[in-house]
């Protein structure tokens, strides 16, 4: 009797094996046959999507630097050129982008003098660009020579 019950024991494990490989087999075979899911399209923002207004710059020395105006405001165009106001004047420049790299020509800019202007700052930090990143709806862009970072914000 002994010997029935380890025999019967055998046969059951063998059919259990059987119909979970079995159905395995079907799982995965249903999966495969399945049709490629689409691409997930994100809502991804360029450079020229949008201006960008200036919110603040962190220097090389650690201090923050908070635009004082929303006047600073940067316009890239699919062409390759740029355009920003400042407090006090109109910069423009040519920009070549290549994935997260950017680098600008010298900017060419209207002369008017303004008191307390943070145009320098602004111009010198933003000539120095090597690169930049945007997360939601924040740019930001790095300068070399540790310049400092600038923080812009859409439009």
């Amino acid at each position: 009797m002994q010997t029935s019950h380890k025999g019967l024991i055998a046969i059951i494990a063998c059919c259990l094996v059987i119909v979970g490989s079995y159905s395995f087999y079907r799982y995965k075979n249903s999966i495969e046959s399945l049709p490629p899911s689409a691409p997930v399209v994100t809502n991804q923002i360029t450079l020229t999507d949008t201006p960008w207004v200036w919110q603040y710059t962190i220097n090389q020395d650690g201090t923050k630097t908070i635009a004082s105006s929303t006047k600073f405001i940067l316009d890239f165009t699919k062409e390759g050129t740029l355009t920003s106001t400042t407090d006090c004047n109109i910069l423009s420049a040519t920009y070549e982008q290549n994935g997260e790299v950017i680098s600008f020509t010298p900017f060419v800019s209207t002369k008017m003098f303004c008191t307390e202007s943070q145009e320098s700052l602004y111009r010198f930090t933003l000539a120095l660009a090597t690169s930049f990143t945007i997360t939601g709806t924040t740019l930001t862009i790095n300068s070399n020579r540790d310049a400092g970072v600038m923080t812009f914000r859409m439009k």
